[in-house]
Protein backbone atom coordinates (compact mmCIF):
# COMPACT_ATOMS: atom_id res chain seq x y z
CA UNK A 1 0.00 0.00 0.00
CA UNK A 2 0.97 3.51 -0.99
CA UNK A 3 1.63 5.33 2.63
CA UNK A 4 1.57 8.49 0.81
CA UNK A 5 -1.79 8.01 -0.38
CA UNK A 6 -3.31 7.26 3.07
CA UNK A 7 -1.23 10.20 4.44
CA UNK A 8 -2.34 12.50 1.74
CA UNK A 9 -6.36 11.39 2.54
CA UNK A 10 -5.77 11.95 6.06
CA UNK A 11 -4.61 15.54 5.88
CA UNK A 12 -7.48 15.83 3.28
CA UNK A 13 -9.70 14.41 5.82
CA UNK A 14 -8.77 16.31 9.08
CA UNK A 15 -9.06 19.71 6.85
CA UNK A 16 -12.60 18.50 6.13
CA UNK A 17 -13.28 18.02 10.18
CA UNK A 18 -11.56 21.24 10.95
CA UNK A 19 -12.47 23.55 8.56
CA UNK A 20 -16.49 22.17 8.13
CA UNK A 21 -18.37 21.78 4.50
CA UNK A 22 -18.47 25.62 3.68
CA UNK A 23 -14.93 25.25 2.69
CA UNK A 24 -15.63 22.44 0.24
CA UNK A 25 -16.55 24.08 -3.03
CA UNK A 26 -20.23 22.83 -4.40
CA UNK A 27 -18.91 24.30 -7.56
CA UNK A 28 -15.64 21.78 -7.09
CA UNK A 29 -18.54 19.18 -6.43
CA UNK A 30 -20.21 19.33 -9.24
CA UNK A 31 -17.77 19.26 -11.64
CA UNK A 32 -17.13 15.69 -9.96
CA UNK A 33 -18.84 12.96 -12.00
CA UNK A 34 -21.67 12.56 -9.30
CA UNK A 35 -24.51 10.03 -10.54
CA UNK A 36 -24.13 7.03 -12.10
CA UNK A 37 -26.67 4.35 -13.68
CA UNK A 38 -27.27 1.17 -14.67
CA UNK A 39 -30.16 -0.42 -16.15
CA UNK A 40 -32.93 0.73 -13.15
CA UNK A 41 -30.53 1.97 -10.75
CA UNK A 42 -29.45 6.01 -10.45
CA UNK A 43 -26.70 6.33 -7.18
CA UNK A 44 -25.95 9.81 -6.42
CA UNK A 45 -22.69 10.53 -4.53
CA UNK A 46 -23.16 14.50 -4.72
CA UNK A 47 -23.63 14.87 -0.99
CA UNK A 48 -20.07 13.46 0.32
CA UNK A 49 -17.31 14.93 0.99
CA UNK A 50 -15.38 14.32 -2.14
CA UNK A 51 -13.40 16.49 -4.49
CA UNK A 52 -11.67 14.65 -7.59
CA UNK A 53 -8.43 15.16 -5.17
CA UNK A 54 -9.68 12.65 -3.29
CA UNK A 55 -11.47 10.57 -5.41
CA UNK A 56 -8.50 10.15 -7.40
CA UNK A 57 -6.37 9.30 -4.45
CA UNK A 58 -9.26 6.64 -3.54
CA UNK A 59 -8.98 5.12 -6.61
CA UNK A 60 -5.64 5.08 -6.54
CA UNK A 61 -5.83 2.85 -3.36
CA UNK A 62 -7.93 0.41 -5.24
CA UNK A 63 -5.30 -0.24 -7.87
CA UNK A 64 -2.69 -0.08 -5.04
CA UNK A 65 -4.37 -3.01 -3.56
CA UNK A 66 -5.41 -4.70 -6.48
CA UNK A 67 -8.65 -5.31 -6.11
CA UNK A 68 -9.11 -6.28 -10.04
CA UNK A 69 -8.00 -8.97 -9.13
CA UNK A 70 -9.39 -10.29 -6.25
CA UNK A 71 -12.60 -9.41 -8.42
CA UNK A 72 -11.67 -11.37 -11.31
CA UNK A 73 -10.58 -14.39 -8.75
CA UNK A 74 -14.56 -14.06 -7.34
CA UNK A 75 -16.06 -14.00 -11.05
CA UNK A 76 -13.87 -17.07 -11.89
CA UNK A 77 -14.15 -19.39 -8.86
CA UNK A 78 -10.84 -19.20 -7.78
CA UNK A 79 -11.37 -16.86 -4.66
CA UNK A 80 -10.77 -18.60 -1.54
CA UNK A 81 -11.80 -18.18 2.28
CA UNK A 82 -8.65 -18.93 3.54
CA UNK A 83 -10.09 -19.83 7.13
CA UNK A 84 -12.55 -21.98 6.10
CA UNK A 85 -10.39 -23.74 3.49
CA UNK A 86 -12.79 -23.56 0.78
CA UNK A 87 -14.07 -21.74 -2.32
CA UNK A 88 -16.21 -18.70 -2.36
CA UNK A 89 -18.35 -19.56 -5.87
CA UNK A 90 -21.94 -17.70 -5.41
CA UNK A 91 -20.98 -15.33 -7.99
CA UNK A 92 -19.14 -17.68 -10.79
CA UNK A 93 -22.44 -20.33 -9.91
CA UNK A 94 -25.03 -17.85 -10.98
CA UNK A 95 -22.91 -16.84 -13.98
CA UNK A 96 -22.18 -20.35 -15.31
CA UNK A 97 -23.39 -22.09 -17.88
CA UNK A 98 -24.60 -24.67 -15.57
CA UNK A 99 -26.99 -22.43 -14.09
CA UNK A 100 -29.90 -23.76 -15.89
CA UNK A 101 -29.73 -27.21 -14.91
CA UNK A 102 -28.82 -26.22 -11.19
CA UNK A 103 -32.29 -24.72 -11.38
CA UNK A 104 -33.70 -27.69 -12.54
CA UNK A 105 -34.97 -29.48 -9.47
CA UNK A 106 -36.29 -26.31 -7.80
CA UNK A 107 -38.42 -26.04 -11.12
CA UNK A 108 -39.89 -29.38 -11.03
CA UNK A 109 -41.17 -28.86 -7.23
CA UNK A 110 -42.88 -25.99 -8.48
CA UNK A 111 -44.68 -27.20 -10.90
CA UNK A 112 -45.49 -30.17 -8.70
CA UNK A 113 -46.68 -27.83 -5.80
CA UNK A 114 -48.20 -24.86 -7.56
CA UNK A 115 -49.84 -27.19 -10.59
CA UNK A 116 -51.17 -29.50 -8.77
CA UNK A 117 -55.04 -29.54 -10.30
CA UNK A 118 -52.91 -30.42 -13.56
CA UNK A 119 -50.67 -33.07 -12.58
CA UNK A 120 -51.71 -36.65 -10.68
CA UNK A 121 -50.61 -36.11 -7.17
CA UNK A 122 -53.15 -36.48 -4.82
CA UNK A 123 -52.02 -34.23 -2.59
CA UNK A 124 -53.94 -30.98 -2.31
CA UNK A 125 -53.02 -28.10 -3.45
CA UNK A 126 -50.45 -25.74 -1.18
CA UNK A 127 -52.32 -22.28 -0.45
CA UNK A 128 -50.40 -21.55 2.85
CA UNK A 129 -46.12 -21.78 2.79
CA UNK A 130 -43.92 -21.29 6.34
CA UNK A 131 -40.50 -20.97 6.04
CA UNK A 132 -38.15 -21.46 8.78
CA UNK A 133 -34.79 -20.60 8.70
CA UNK A 134 -32.55 -18.26 10.27
CA UNK A 135 -30.07 -15.27 9.48
CA UNK A 136 -28.78 -15.88 5.71
CA UNK A 137 -31.02 -18.71 5.51
CA UNK A 138 -34.29 -16.72 5.10
CA UNK A 139 -33.16 -12.77 5.62
CA UNK A 140 -33.10 -12.33 1.73
CA UNK A 141 -35.99 -14.47 0.44
CA UNK A 142 -37.82 -12.28 3.54
CA UNK A 143 -36.56 -8.86 2.22
CA UNK A 144 -37.26 -10.47 -1.30
CA UNK A 145 -40.77 -11.59 -0.92
CA UNK A 146 -41.88 -8.58 0.56
CA UNK A 147 -40.09 -6.28 -2.00
CA UNK A 148 -41.81 -7.87 -5.02
CA UNK A 149 -45.62 -8.33 -3.09
CA UNK A 150 -46.75 -6.80 -6.53
CA UNK A 151 -45.38 -9.40 -8.69
CA UNK A 152 -47.06 -12.16 -6.61
CA UNK A 153 -48.98 -14.26 -8.90
CA UNK A 154 -49.80 -17.55 -7.28
CA UNK A 155 -52.35 -17.19 -4.63
CA UNK A 156 -50.57 -18.18 -1.34
CA UNK A 157 -50.08 -16.76 2.11
CA UNK A 158 -46.59 -17.21 3.00
CA UNK A 159 -45.27 -16.96 6.53
CA UNK A 160 -41.35 -16.19 7.40
CA UNK A 161 -40.15 -17.83 10.96
CA UNK A 162 -36.82 -17.22 12.26
CA UNK A 163 -37.41 -17.18 16.23
CA UNK A 164 -36.81 -19.80 18.54
CA UNK A 165 -39.66 -18.79 20.36
CA UNK A 166 -42.04 -21.19 18.94
CA UNK A 167 -45.16 -18.71 19.47
CA UNK A 168 -43.84 -17.76 16.46
CA UNK A 169 -44.79 -20.72 15.22
CA UNK A 170 -48.13 -21.19 16.53
CA UNK A 171 -49.02 -17.68 15.58
CA UNK A 172 -48.71 -18.59 11.88
CA UNK A 173 -50.45 -22.27 12.18
CA UNK A 174 -53.83 -20.65 13.18
CA UNK A 175 -53.60 -19.34 9.82
CA UNK A 176 -52.95 -21.77 7.85
CA UNK A 177 -55.47 -24.91 6.66
CA UNK A 178 -52.53 -27.58 7.54
CA UNK A 179 -53.76 -30.06 5.03
CA UNK A 180 -52.91 -27.37 2.54
CA UNK A 181 -49.35 -26.10 3.99
CA UNK A 182 -46.04 -26.44 2.47
CA UNK A 183 -43.42 -26.09 5.14
CA UNK A 184 -39.71 -25.53 4.05
CA UNK A 185 -36.72 -25.20 6.56
CA UNK A 186 -33.78 -23.59 4.96
CA UNK A 187 -30.29 -24.10 7.08
CA UNK A 188 -27.26 -24.34 5.04
CA UNK A 189 -25.70 -27.16 7.47
CA UNK A 190 -29.19 -28.85 8.40
CA UNK A 191 -27.96 -28.04 12.19
CA UNK A 192 -28.79 -24.58 12.69
CA UNK A 193 -30.17 -24.87 16.24
CA UNK A 194 -33.61 -22.67 15.92
CA UNK A 195 -34.46 -24.59 12.57
CA UNK A 196 -33.93 -27.92 14.46
CA UNK A 197 -36.06 -26.50 17.62
CA UNK A 198 -38.55 -25.17 15.25
CA UNK A 199 -38.48 -28.69 12.99
CA UNK A 200 -38.98 -30.97 15.71
CA UNK A 201 -41.68 -28.70 17.42
CA UNK A 202 -43.66 -28.89 14.38
CA UNK A 203 -43.51 -32.66 14.08
CA UNK A 204 -43.83 -33.55 17.50
CA UNK A 205 -46.17 -30.94 18.73
CA UNK A 206 -47.83 -29.13 16.66
CA UNK A 207 -49.01 -31.50 13.47
CA UNK A 208 -49.08 -34.47 16.00
CA UNK A 209 -52.62 -35.52 14.34
CA UNK A 210 -51.51 -34.78 11.25
CA UNK A 211 -51.01 -37.99 8.45
CA UNK A 212 -47.76 -38.82 8.33
CA UNK A 213 -47.49 -39.16 4.26
CA UNK A 214 -48.41 -35.18 4.40
CA UNK A 215 -45.11 -34.63 6.84
CA UNK A 216 -42.92 -35.91 3.92
CA UNK A 217 -44.49 -35.07 0.79
CA UNK A 218 -44.87 -31.19 2.27
CA UNK A 219 -41.73 -30.76 3.86
CA UNK A 220 -38.76 -28.93 1.63
CA UNK A 221 -35.40 -28.99 3.13
CA UNK A 222 -33.13 -26.63 2.00
CA UNK A 223 -29.30 -27.05 2.20
CA UNK A 224 -25.94 -27.31 1.46
CA UNK A 225 -25.41 -31.02 3.57
CA UNK A 226 -28.15 -33.39 2.10
CA UNK A 227 -27.11 -35.93 4.44
CA UNK A 228 -28.36 -34.42 7.24
CA UNK A 229 -31.61 -33.74 5.84
CA UNK A 230 -32.32 -37.24 4.85
CA UNK A 231 -31.01 -38.07 8.75
CA UNK A 232 -33.70 -35.90 9.88
CA UNK A 233 -36.43 -37.93 7.65
CA UNK A 234 -36.85 -35.79 4.77
CA UNK A 235 -37.62 -37.33 1.39
CA UNK A 236 -34.61 -37.12 -1.15
CA UNK A 237 -37.54 -35.90 -3.54
CA UNK A 238 -37.91 -32.84 -0.95
CA UNK A 239 -34.63 -31.54 -0.89
CA UNK A 240 -32.86 -28.82 -2.64
CA UNK A 241 -29.36 -28.60 -2.13
CA UNK A 242 -26.82 -26.13 -2.86
CA UNK A 243 -22.80 -25.83 -2.61
CA UNK A 244 -20.81 -25.47 0.46
CA UNK A 245 -18.80 -23.15 -1.56
CA UNK A 246 -21.88 -20.98 -1.60
CA UNK A 247 -21.71 -18.19 2.05
CA UNK A 248 -25.05 -18.43 3.78
CA UNK A 249 -25.24 -14.46 3.67
CA UNK A 250 -25.10 -14.64 0.09
CA UNK A 251 -27.18 -17.21 -0.69
CA UNK A 252 -30.19 -15.84 -1.77
CA UNK A 253 -29.30 -16.94 -5.83
CA UNK A 254 -29.18 -20.79 -4.64
CA UNK A 255 -32.20 -22.89 -4.06
CA UNK A 256 -32.51 -20.49 -0.67
CA UNK A 257 -34.69 -18.30 -3.20
CA UNK A 258 -37.00 -21.26 -3.56
CA UNK A 259 -40.07 -19.66 -1.38
CA UNK A 260 -39.96 -16.42 -3.38
CA UNK A 261 -39.97 -18.50 -6.68
CA UNK A 262 -43.51 -19.79 -5.17
CA UNK A 263 -44.95 -16.50 -5.04
CA UNK A 264 -43.82 -15.00 -7.88
CA UNK A 265 -43.34 -17.30 -10.67
CA UNK A 266 -40.59 -18.45 -13.19
CA UNK A 267 -40.93 -15.57 -15.10
CA UNK A 268 -40.68 -12.79 -12.44
CA UNK A 269 -37.57 -14.80 -10.81
CA UNK A 270 -35.82 -15.22 -14.25
CA UNK A 271 -36.36 -11.00 -14.24
CA UNK A 272 -34.67 -10.66 -10.87
CA UNK A 273 -31.34 -13.02 -12.07
CA UNK A 274 -31.45 -10.27 -15.25
CA UNK A 275 -30.91 -7.29 -12.95
CA UNK A 276 -28.08 -9.55 -10.41
CA UNK A 277 -26.33 -10.99 -12.87
CA UNK A 278 -26.25 -7.12 -15.07
CA UNK A 279 -24.64 -5.88 -11.87
CA UNK A 280 -22.50 -8.81 -11.84
CA UNK A 281 -20.66 -7.99 -14.98
CA UNK A 282 -20.66 -4.74 -14.34
CA UNK A 283 -18.56 -4.94 -11.12
CA UNK A 284 -16.36 -7.29 -12.48
CA UNK A 285 -15.64 -5.69 -16.36
CA UNK A 286 -16.07 -2.00 -15.22
CA UNK A 287 -12.80 0.28 -14.48
CA UNK A 288 -12.84 1.20 -10.37
CA UNK A 289 -13.59 4.97 -11.99
CA UNK A 290 -17.08 3.65 -13.48
CA UNK A 291 -17.63 1.10 -11.09
CA UNK A 292 -20.55 1.49 -8.77
CA UNK A 293 -19.62 -1.03 -6.11
CA UNK A 294 -16.18 0.00 -5.92
CA UNK A 295 -17.05 3.34 -5.62
CA UNK A 296 -19.42 2.71 -2.88
CA UNK A 297 -16.94 1.06 -0.90
CA UNK A 298 -14.32 3.67 -1.44
CA UNK A 299 -16.56 5.84 -0.08
CA UNK A 300 -17.62 3.88 2.95
CA UNK A 301 -14.25 3.31 3.58
CA UNK A 302 -13.38 7.41 3.60
CA UNK A 303 -16.05 7.75 5.40
CA UNK A 304 -14.88 5.14 8.44
CA UNK A 305 -11.11 5.41 8.75
CA UNK A 306 -10.65 9.22 7.48
CA UNK A 307 -13.71 10.96 8.58
CA UNK A 308 -14.94 8.37 11.30
CA UNK A 309 -17.82 8.31 10.44
CA UNK A 310 -18.71 4.89 11.80
CA UNK A 311 -22.23 4.31 11.82
CA UNK A 312 -24.58 3.72 7.91
CA UNK A 313 -27.99 4.83 8.46
CA UNK A 314 -29.83 2.91 5.91
CA UNK A 315 -33.82 4.82 4.97
CA UNK A 316 -36.07 3.30 2.43
CA UNK A 317 -38.76 5.79 1.21
CA UNK A 318 -40.60 2.58 0.34
CA UNK A 319 -42.84 0.54 2.22
CA UNK A 320 -41.87 -2.81 -0.01
CA UNK A 321 -38.51 -2.33 1.34
CA UNK A 322 -39.13 -1.43 5.00
CA UNK A 323 -36.83 -4.34 6.26
CA UNK A 324 -33.70 -3.33 4.19
CA UNK A 325 -32.13 -2.28 6.78
CA UNK A 326 -32.19 -5.48 8.90
CA UNK A 327 -31.37 -7.57 5.67
CA UNK A 328 -28.32 -5.29 5.23
CA UNK A 329 -27.56 -5.38 9.14
CA UNK A 330 -26.69 -8.87 8.49
CA UNK A 331 -25.04 -9.38 5.47
CA UNK A 332 -22.25 -6.18 6.39
CA UNK A 333 -22.18 -6.65 9.90
CA UNK A 334 -21.52 -10.45 9.64
CA UNK A 335 -19.48 -10.22 6.84
CA UNK A 336 -17.01 -7.33 7.92
CA UNK A 337 -17.44 -7.28 11.33
CA UNK A 338 -13.84 -8.14 11.98
CA UNK A 339 -10.52 -7.25 14.21
CA UNK A 340 -8.20 -9.37 12.66
CA UNK A 341 -7.01 -9.44 8.88
CA UNK A 342 -5.99 -12.30 6.23
CA UNK A 343 -2.81 -12.54 7.90
CA UNK A 344 -4.21 -13.16 11.61
CA UNK A 345 -2.98 -9.76 12.02
CA UNK A 346 -4.25 -7.81 14.41
CA UNK A 347 -5.88 -4.67 12.72
CA UNK A 348 -6.00 -1.29 13.94
CA UNK A 349 -8.26 0.80 12.51
CA UNK A 350 -12.70 0.40 12.22
CA UNK A 351 -14.12 -2.14 9.61
CA UNK A 352 -17.83 -2.43 9.10
CA UNK A 353 -20.22 0.11 9.98
CA UNK A 354 -22.76 -0.04 12.74
CA UNK A 355 -26.09 -0.19 10.61
CA UNK A 356 -29.01 0.64 11.63
CA UNK A 357 -32.31 2.53 9.81
CA UNK A 358 -35.87 2.99 9.14
CA UNK A 359 -38.36 3.49 6.69
CA UNK A 360 -38.76 7.23 5.20
CA UNK A 361 -40.70 8.95 7.10
CA UNK A 362 -41.14 7.38 9.89
CA UNK A 363 -37.04 8.09 10.24
CA UNK A 364 -37.77 11.98 10.41
CA UNK A 365 -39.78 11.79 13.39
CA UNK A 366 -37.31 9.78 15.48
CA UNK A 367 -33.45 9.50 15.37
CA UNK A 368 -33.45 12.70 12.71
CA UNK A 369 -33.49 14.92 15.25
CA UNK A 370 -30.09 13.10 16.81
CA UNK A 371 -28.58 13.17 12.89
CA UNK A 372 -29.93 17.15 12.76
CA UNK A 373 -28.46 18.39 15.71
CA UNK A 374 -27.01 15.99 18.04
CA UNK A 375 -23.33 15.27 18.37
CA UNK A 376 -23.74 11.77 16.13
CA UNK A 377 -21.17 11.50 13.31
CA UNK A 378 -22.79 9.59 10.42
CA UNK A 379 -23.49 8.61 7.15
CA UNK A 380 -26.80 7.59 5.32
CA UNK A 381 -28.02 5.65 2.58
CA UNK A 382 -31.25 7.37 1.15
CA UNK A 383 -33.32 4.84 -1.24
CA UNK A 384 -36.64 5.24 -3.34
CA UNK A 385 -38.26 4.32 -6.09
CA UNK A 386 -39.45 6.76 -8.51
CA UNK A 387 -42.75 4.54 -9.67
CA UNK A 388 -45.77 4.58 -8.21
CA UNK A 389 -49.59 3.84 -7.97
CA UNK A 390 -50.19 7.28 -6.53
CA UNK A 391 -48.19 10.07 -7.97
CA UNK A 392 -48.96 12.32 -5.19
CA UNK A 393 -47.68 9.55 -2.30
CA UNK A 394 -44.24 9.61 -4.26
CA UNK A 395 -43.58 13.06 -4.52
CA UNK A 396 -44.08 13.52 -0.96
CA UNK A 397 -41.61 10.86 -0.18
CA UNK A 398 -39.10 12.02 -2.80
CA UNK A 399 -39.14 15.78 -1.68
CA UNK A 400 -38.90 14.59 1.80
CA UNK A 401 -35.63 12.10 1.38
CA UNK A 402 -34.38 15.25 -0.67
CA UNK A 403 -35.06 17.50 1.56
CA UNK A 404 -33.33 15.31 4.46
CA UNK A 405 -30.34 14.18 2.29
CA UNK A 406 -29.64 18.35 1.78
CA UNK A 407 -29.83 19.37 5.75
CA UNK A 408 -28.23 16.51 6.55
CA UNK A 409 -25.55 17.87 4.50
CA UNK A 410 -25.73 21.09 3.93
CA UNK A 411 -27.02 22.17 7.39
CA UNK A 412 -28.77 25.12 8.44
CA UNK A 413 -27.30 28.65 10.44
CA UNK A 414 -29.86 30.86 12.19
CA UNK A 415 -30.08 33.05 15.04
CA UNK A 416 -31.47 30.81 17.22
CA UNK A 417 -28.51 28.83 18.26
CA UNK A 418 -31.41 25.76 19.16
CA UNK A 419 -32.97 25.63 15.55
CA UNK A 420 -29.54 25.38 13.96
CA UNK A 421 -29.06 22.36 12.00
CA UNK A 422 -25.26 21.01 12.33
CA UNK A 423 -24.67 19.67 8.96
CA UNK A 424 -21.95 17.54 7.86
CA UNK A 425 -23.71 14.38 7.88
CA UNK A 426 -22.74 12.57 4.13
CA UNK A 427 -25.42 10.45 2.40
CA UNK A 428 -25.68 8.41 -1.13
CA UNK A 429 -28.92 8.73 -2.82
CA UNK A 430 -30.10 5.22 -4.72
CA UNK A 431 -33.09 5.43 -7.15
CA UNK A 432 -35.06 2.46 -8.82
CA UNK A 433 -37.06 3.61 -11.52
CA UNK A 434 -39.54 1.07 -9.79
CA UNK A 435 -39.16 -2.04 -6.92
CA UNK A 436 -39.55 -4.37 -10.08
CA UNK A 437 -37.71 -7.59 -10.49
CA UNK A 438 -34.66 -6.54 -11.88
CA UNK A 439 -33.92 -3.84 -9.82
CA UNK A 440 -33.92 -5.15 -6.85
CA UNK A 441 -32.19 -7.99 -8.34
CA UNK A 442 -29.18 -5.29 -9.49
CA UNK A 443 -29.70 -3.65 -5.89
CA UNK A 444 -28.80 -6.64 -3.77
CA UNK A 445 -26.51 -7.44 -6.21
CA UNK A 446 -24.53 -3.67 -5.55
CA UNK A 447 -24.57 -4.36 -1.93
CA UNK A 448 -22.71 -7.43 -2.20
CA UNK A 449 -20.49 -6.55 -4.11
CA UNK A 450 -19.39 -2.97 -2.14
CA UNK A 451 -19.24 -5.37 0.99
CA UNK A 452 -16.89 -7.62 -0.61
CA UNK A 453 -15.00 -5.00 -2.08
CA UNK A 454 -14.95 -3.32 1.53
CA UNK A 455 -12.69 -6.53 2.99
CA UNK A 456 -10.79 -6.60 0.37
CA UNK A 457 -9.82 -2.78 1.47
CA UNK A 458 -9.25 -3.64 4.78
CA UNK A 459 -7.58 -7.02 4.22
CA UNK A 460 -10.09 -9.30 5.93
CA UNK A 461 -12.13 -12.39 5.17
CA UNK A 462 -15.58 -11.31 4.42
CA UNK A 463 -16.97 -14.78 4.43
CA UNK A 464 -16.39 -16.75 7.80
CA UNK A 465 -18.37 -15.78 10.68
CA UNK A 466 -16.07 -17.31 13.81
CA UNK A 467 -17.92 -15.05 16.19
CA UNK A 468 -21.38 -16.46 15.09
CA UNK A 469 -20.11 -19.62 15.56
CA UNK A 470 -18.61 -19.66 18.84
CA UNK A 471 -21.17 -18.26 20.25
CA UNK A 472 -23.25 -21.63 19.01
CA UNK A 473 -21.03 -23.99 21.22
CA UNK A 474 -21.08 -21.11 24.24
CA UNK A 475 -25.15 -21.84 23.98
CA UNK A 476 -24.99 -25.60 23.58
CA UNK A 477 -22.51 -25.67 26.69
CA UNK A 478 -25.26 -23.48 28.26
CA UNK A 479 -28.25 -25.19 27.69
CA UNK A 480 -26.78 -28.74 29.09
CA UNK A 481 -26.44 -26.78 32.16
CA UNK A 482 -29.94 -25.16 31.79
CA UNK A 483 -31.76 -28.64 31.16
CA UNK A 484 -30.69 -29.93 34.29
CA UNK A 485 -32.55 -27.53 36.25
CA UNK A 486 -36.18 -28.28 37.00
CA UNK A 487 -37.34 -24.49 37.95
CA UNK A 488 -36.08 -21.69 35.67
CA UNK A 489 -37.75 -19.19 38.32
CA UNK A 490 -35.06 -19.40 40.87
CA UNK A 491 -33.01 -17.11 38.06
CA UNK A 492 -30.20 -16.63 40.44
CA UNK A 493 -28.96 -20.17 41.50
CA UNK A 494 -29.12 -21.23 37.57
CA UNK A 495 -26.88 -18.09 37.16
CA UNK A 496 -24.90 -19.11 39.92
CA UNK A 497 -24.10 -22.54 38.30
CA UNK A 498 -23.50 -21.44 35.18
CA UNK A 499 -20.88 -18.93 36.29
CA UNK A 500 -18.88 -21.83 37.85
CA UNK A 501 -19.62 -24.07 34.91
CA UNK A 502 -18.57 -22.19 32.11
CA UNK A 503 -15.53 -20.05 33.78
Amino acid sequence: MDDNVESRLSLKALEYKLSGIKKLSSKQLKKNKSTYTLGGLTIDISRNFLNQEVLNDLFLLAKNLNLKKNITKLANNQYYSISEAKKVSHIYLRNSSSFKSSLGKMLKLYDLFIKRDTNPSKIKKVEYVIVVGIGGSIAGSKLLSQALSNYKINNLKTFYISSADTTEIDDALKECVLSKTLFIFCSKSFKTQEVILNLKYIREEALKEIDKTHLKDNFIAITSYKDAALKMGFKNSRILSFSNNIPGRFSLTSSIIFPVLLEIGKSNIKKFFDGVKLMDKHFCKKKYEDNIPVILSLISVWNINFLYKNALCVCPYNYRLRNFADYLQQQEMESNGKSNDIQGNKIPFATSPIIFGQRGTECQHSFFQMIHQGHVDISVDFIAALESKNNNSIKFLLSNLLAQAELCFSGKNTKKLYKKINGGTSSNIILLDSVNPETIGSLLSMYEHKIFTEGLLWNINSFDQWGVEEGKISAKKILNIIKKKKDLKKISKVLESLGKNTK
